[in-house]
């Protein structure tokens, strides 16, 4: 099953609205019953109640200090290792959880459904990406257990994209793409077209025959 780690790495304000959408959705009446124990719960609005009060001071640049920051990058950090577990084990691995409960939490259905053609690599990558200076995009790309390392019979990390509204539904009829053999994954995009909706799909090349495997989760987001 993927992992949740793409949607846990967008920016600091996609965070925390995820966040806090995810905690609404799980104890807003009518609460779905899907068996989390209230101390996990409780837990959970502890480390969000620090993320919202430290956010809402670093939210607003000129007032906010590094301190401040660090304060807030910690308190997030540690959240974000508790929702790791947390979706995984009460959302994508939880028979309960149905496609709608999911859905509003903010979280993204995964699919587990797998197509082996022959040179097909069968992992799907599990991404996540952050605006870095210049107008650029960093990637993580990890495999569904965690790992940073390419598969075995992989030999490229391909970023496909399109920039702009109304992207085709396939990743595979993105136009623009780059390939990497190693990290950092970095895309670097025109000033001109910062501002700009930009839609990714990342996916693994086989080392014989340079086949495209599986996409992950598309990716939204704007080019800084």
């Amino acid at each position: 099953m993927s992992q949740p780690g793409s949607q846990l790495d967008g920016s600091n304000e996609e965070y925390v609205t995820l966040a806090n959408q995810t905690y609404d959705s799980l104890t807003t009446v009518p609460i779905p019953v899907i068996g989390i124990p209230a101390g996990t719960m409780t837990k959970f609005k502890g480390l969000l109640d620090t993320v919202n009060s430290s956010w809402a001071i670093v939210k607003h640049k000129t007032t906010s200090t590094s301190t401040q920051l660090t304060t807030f990058e910690i308190s997030r950090e540690a959240l974000t290792k508790f929702l790791r577990t947390f979706v995984k084990q009460w959302l994508y691995d939880n028979d309960a959880a149905t496609d709608d409960i999911i859905k509003a939490t903010g979280f993204r259905v995964h699919s587990t459904t797998r197509i082996h053609h022959d040179g097909q690599p069968a992992e799907t990558p599990v991404c996540g990406v952050k605006p870095i200076s210049g107008h650029g995009l960093q990637f993580s790309v990890r495999t569904e257990e965690g790992n940073s390392g390419k598969p075995n019979a992989v030999s490229v990390v391909r970023i496909r994209y399109f920039i702009g509204e109304d992207a085709p539904a396939d990743p595979s009829e993105f136009a623009h793409f780059q390939d990497f053999t190693k990290r950092p994954y970095l895309l670097m995009l025109n000033a001109s077209d910062a501002g700009k909706t930009i839609t990714i799909g990342i996916c693994y090349v086989s080392s014989t025959g340079a086949i495209e495997g599986n996409y992950c989760v598309v990716i939204i987001t704007k080019i800084p």
